[in-house]
């Protein structure tokens, strides 16, 4: 094997099995890789341990990598599904049946192909946060891009309006009985400003309370796997 200085081009080789250490034309150190060593780690790469290494893992357990991605991908789905029954009766079984199984089925989807990978209650539940999180932000994002266009491109939010109308009409007439009520209350309560609080406060409760179900149904569901991986190594 030859080998040339890398920067004088001197040649190096003392015989054929071993080269120089160093150039003695002008002193440069010569590196030189084991072809053992580059067999060896791209070896640990290609193996499932090193490919599993390879994904970012925290003290936690979670491949949170592979896990936002299942997550994503049945917020994704589980948003659709939700969206179209507001207009598609047929969806609304399915939507709700989704919705109901959305920690469960980012387990499965986490775990398709990794059947070493941790799973306990405490990894089931940050994936039902995760996937929770994930879906309220699609829900209210489509909800509210969805409203945007019927209402300014469409002109068909008229239905809705009046439903909002007849609420806040019928809160005034409780508060009316009320002594001393300012009249500045009442008009607050009828303003455009009211209306979007009383909006963003509902996404919010309802936000809160799908992460909170998906965290629960998370831990039933890391339960459930790690009760069928015990049963299938006994």
């Amino acid at each position: 094997m030859s080998q040339t200085c890398q920067r004088c081009g001197t040649d190096l080789t003392l015989s054929e099995s071993t080269s120089a250490q160093y150039c003695y034309h002008c002193g440069l150190p010569q590196l030189t890789i084991s072809a053992y060593t580059t067999h060896a780690s791209d070896a640990a790469v290609d193996t499932p341990a090193g490919a599993e290494q390879s994904h970012s893992r925290s003290i936690s357990g979670v491949h949170w990598r592979p896990a936002i991605r299942s997550a994503a991908i049945v917020a994704c789905v589980g948003a659709l599904l939700n969206l179209l029954a507001v207009r598609l009766v047929a969806l609304s079984l399915l939507g709700f049946m989704w919705l109901l199984m959305t920690s469960i089925i980012t387990i499965a989807f986490y775990l398709r192909g990794h059947r070493t990978w941790r799973m306990d209650t405490r990894v089931g539940l940050r994936l039902g946060v995760t996937v929770g999180l994930l879906q309220s932000v699609l829900l209210v994002a489509l909800l509210a891009g969805s409203g945007f266009v019927l209402r300014y491109h469409l002109h068909a939010m008229g239905p809705f309006d009046a439903l909002m109308t007849q609420n806040l009409e019928e809160a005034i007439a409780k508060m009316g009985n009320t002594p001393q009520l300012p009249p500045e209350v009442i008009g607050l309560y009828r303003s455009p400003e009211m209306r979007a609080a009383a909006m963003m406060v509902t996404a919010a409760i309802l936000s809160i309370g799908l992460t909170l179900f998906c965290a629960v149904t998370g831990i039933v569901g890391g339960l459930l796997f790690a009760s069928r991986r015990a049963s299938r190594a006994a």
